[in-house]
């Protein structure tokens, strides 16, 4: 049986009560044996088990974990923040949800709207350059991963919608072309 126990198993199981409506006991005890058999948790794990809490409404479990993953070096992506700003407002700590918006990489939101395809509708591409507009002003300096992540968005958007000559004056506009990308 422990042969056919690896990280997807666990983590179907954890993400089963999370959209099954079990409460975090359940879910922690998967993850407890999970740990115990030498499967180390990845990002889905982790963005599993916080939507569990961000239904059942357990905060500090849920500040726990988003710490754990922090440690553990593992990537948090939009749906990571999502559930933590749920665990946060349905506990009752709406101060704490606008602390942790504004720690979010605006990375995350980019390449999370560009992942899920949302910089290709109509005006989208207006938005993030906004996002970078408002990072600046925030005094937020773009890093590499924003770049990346506003230029995946804008090639979708070009080769979906052949968009080039309005993009490219909008790109030298915003310093985007002065990036240094690898």
């Amino acid at each position: 049986m422990k042969d056919m126990l690896n990280l997807v198993t666990f983590n179907a199981l954890i993400d089963v009560c999370g959209k099954g409506g079990a409460n975090f006991k359940r879910a922690s005890i998967i993850f407890d044996e999970m740990l115990s058999n030498g499967v180390q948790p990845d990002r889905i794990t982790y963005n599993s088990l916080l939507a569990v809490c961000s239904g059942a409404g357990p905060w500090e479990t849920a500040r726990s974990l988003f710490s754990e993953m922090v440690y553990r070096g593992i990537d948090q992506d939009i749906y990571t923040y999502n559930a933590v700003l749920d665990a946060a407002c349905n506990g009752g700590h709406i101060d704490v949800a606008f602390e942790i918006m504004s720690e979010m990489h605006y990375s995350t939101i980019i390449r999370g709207c560009a992942n899920a395809g949302r910089l290709d509708s109509l005006g989208r591409c207006e938005e993030a350059l906004n996002i970078g507009k408002e990072m600046e002003s925030m005094g937020i300096k773009k890093d590499i991963v924003t770049y990346n992540a506003l230029l995946d968005g804008f090639m979708r958007y070009i080769h979906n919608k052949g968009f080039v000559p309005r993009i490219v004056p909008r790109f030298v506009e915003q310093n985007l072309s002065h990036a240094k990308l690898h």
